[in-house]
């Protein structure tokens, strides 16, 4: 399966796409698109706390939510990197189809 590049239009590899998919599902506020609710992560509610552990959890969790559907991917690891006024998520796993690794970075 192929898809369209968000920026240029044009034609990627079902790889890239499914980069694509997880990074705006990451990116896009849960309950924002009005025909699937579902759709999105919970990011947004929390870019103004404070900094520290829970709120780490709380992006984890949000993470994990946001690309349960995903079903080219298989979530394997999440790391958070986060200083006041800044945080950094990488999600890794596997590229199903292709059974090779992917990271998604946002």
């Amino acid at each position: 399966m192929a898809g369209m590049d968000k920026n240029t239009g044009r034609l990627i590899g079902d790889y890239t796409h499914t980069k694509q998919c997880i990074y705006d599902r990451l990116t896009t506020p849960k309950g924002s698109r009005v025909t699937n609710r579902k759709y999105g992560s919970k990011f947004f509610k929390l870019i103004d706390k404070p900094m520290n552990e829970a709120l780490k959890m709380e992006y984890f969790v949000a993470a994990v939510e946001a690309v349960d559907d995903e079903k080219r991917f298989k979530l394997e690891k999440i790391e958070i990197k986060g200083k006041p006024g800044k945080i950094k998520i990488d999600l890794f796993g596997e590229y199903i189809p292709g059974k090779k690794t992917m990271k998604v970075s946002v």
